[in-house]
């Protein structure tokens, strides 16, 4: 996958330094979180076997009434 070059330049526009790129709330922070947090999701969704609340048609352990 690519970006387009004015894409890229938008975010790239208010970096000028390496704090700002790589610090705590940088760029490559903000560039990398979203990817990582769907990845996530869907390897739950996938071992749980339903989408994130919805409801499981079967009370899993310790939850039951």
């Amino acid at each position: 996958m690519s970006f387009a070059k004015e894409v890229m330049d938008d975010i790239l526009k208010d970096c000028h330094g390496p704090d700002v790129f790589y610090g705590s709330e940088g760029i490559m922070k903000r560039l990398a979180k979203p990817p990582a947090e769907r990845a996530m999701e869907a390897e739950q969704t996938g071992r749980l076997g339903y989408e994130k609340h919805v409801q499981s048609a079967k009370p899993t352990a310790g939850m039951e009434k």
